[in-house]
Parts: C-alpha cells; structure tokens; sequence
C-alpha cells in the first residue's frame, strides 16, 4: 500500500507510470494491428467516419482534429474549475456562504448539466 501512497501523492511518479502503460498500450495495439486498421486511422480516408459522416479531405479531418482538441481542453478547464466548486462550496453542508445566490448556483449547475449531457452525444463512437 505504500507504493500506491507514493504513486497518488507524487505527481512525477504518478504521470511517468502513466506515460510508461500509454507506451505499453501504443506497442501492444500496434502489434495487433489495430492502429492499422479502420478503428484508428490518421487523415482522410474513405473509411474515416465521425457520426456516420466521411472525412475524406484534409479540410475535414483538420476541422475534425482542431474541434476535437478545443473541445477538450474546454471541458477539461471547466469541469477542473466547476466541478470542485460544485463538491466544496455548493453541496458541502458545512458551507455557510455562497458567493452567489441559490438561484443563480441552481442556474450554473443545470447549464453545467446541459452542456456535459448534450456534449456527451459527440463523444458516442458509432462503427458503421
């Protein structure tokens, strides 16, 4: 149990374990053949698909690419920022005070809940 201590409170150890199995797993599909295959392909293709449309130009899959990585650093940046407000200040019993009125963190947490539900959609992977 002192490994996983160490490994949880160091956050150098931690995200070189995490790199060493993203390796691992990179050599492992790789000698399967599956980044080879329709499942994960890099540029246009016929066979390159995202929600059944096909990306068979470079303009495509750039816009593809380019939305993609936006879209994750916008939600990682907000659910980093909101979701811990909504755990320690909004639902923490012990919270005596709001820096906005309970409407208004009513109002940001259903907005929240929207955006992630409605996000969600785009992040279902059909295989036709």
């Amino acid at each position: 149990m002192k490994v996983l201590d160490m490994l949880f409170d160091d956050k150098r150890l931690a995200i070189t374990v995490m790199m060493i199995w993203l390796v691992v797993i990179v050599v492992g599909f790789s000698s399967i053949g599956l980044l080879h295959s329709d499942f994960i392909k890099v540029g246009p293709s016929p066979t390159t698909k995202i929600m059944s449309l096909t990306i068979s130009t470079w303009t495509n899959w750039f816009t593809v690419a380019i939305a993609s990585f936006l879209s994750s650093i916008v939600n990682d940046f907000f659910s980093d920022s909101l979701g811990p407000w909504f755990l320690n200040t909004v639902q923490d019993q012990k919270t005596k005070y709001l820096p906005y009125n309970k409407t208004t963190c009513y109002i940001i947490l259903q907005f929240y809940a929207i955006y992630c539900s409605f996000m969600s959609v785009f992040s279902v992977v059909s295989n036709d």
